[in-house]
């Protein structure tokens, strides 16, 4: 008996870590903000007026090679995006910082990336305060002239993207915040049923 309640523990002990451990968002057509290029860090704390980094990242793209990306950022108050560096080479870029419009497209076909992780851009920002900030992306119903989070494949067909919080206007990424997640609780109860 002691030994089986042994090789449980060791097995919570093993287990346990993968069953909380961060993930890129497994959903296809993914669009999420993150301070990691691994897809796992939707937030950051920082100082006021200290600049910081994150990255725009496209997860499980269905298409063959993403070759550009357009979203409208709802950016709070206290918080500039001033700077953004494109991944790949676009020759049409998008960067209106003042009302969240950011992106880029290479309409040569020449392409930024494929796979499940697609790093799109890195944008730099600041903070004016240490208030929780929140960052979502707009579904572009507040304007005619903007489309919701899309990427471009070769030939500039488009795919609307999911915002890795599930929902336009739900919050994607914090600075000095929670973390903007859904979070998968696991009960002591299901753990045990596993080793039954």
């Amino acid at each position: 008996m002691k030994i089986r309640y042994g090789f449980l523990l060791l097995g919570i002990v093993i287990l346990l870590p993968g069953l909380v451990a961060a993930q890129a968002d497994p959903d296809p057509e993914g669009l999420g903000l993150y301070t990691d290029l691994e897809a796992t860090q939707n937030w950051i704390q920082v100082e006021p007026f200290v600049p910081f980094q994150f990255y725009v990242i496209a997860t499980h793209p269905v298409a063959d090679e993403v070759v550009g990306w357009m979203a409208v950022f709802n950016q709070p108050e206290g918080l500039t995006i001033y700077a953004m560096e494109h991944f790949g080479s676009p020759t049409v870029v998008y960067e209106m910082f003042g009302n969240g419009l950011l992106g880029g497209v290479n309409s040569r076909c020449v392409g930024i990336g494929s796979g499940p992780i697609v790093v799109l851009a890195r944008l730099t920002a600041m903070v004016s305060d240490a208030e929780p900030k929140y960052i979502s992306f707009s579904d572009g119903s507040e304007s005619n002239l903007y489309p919701p989070p899309i990427y471009f494949e070769c030939h500039l067909d488009t795919h609307i993207c999911t915002p890795s919080s599930g929902d336009y206007g739900v919050p994607l990424f914090a600075v000095n915040g929670e973390a903007p997640v859904a979070e998968e609780s696991v009960s002591w109860s299901a753990v045990k049923t596993l080793y039954r």
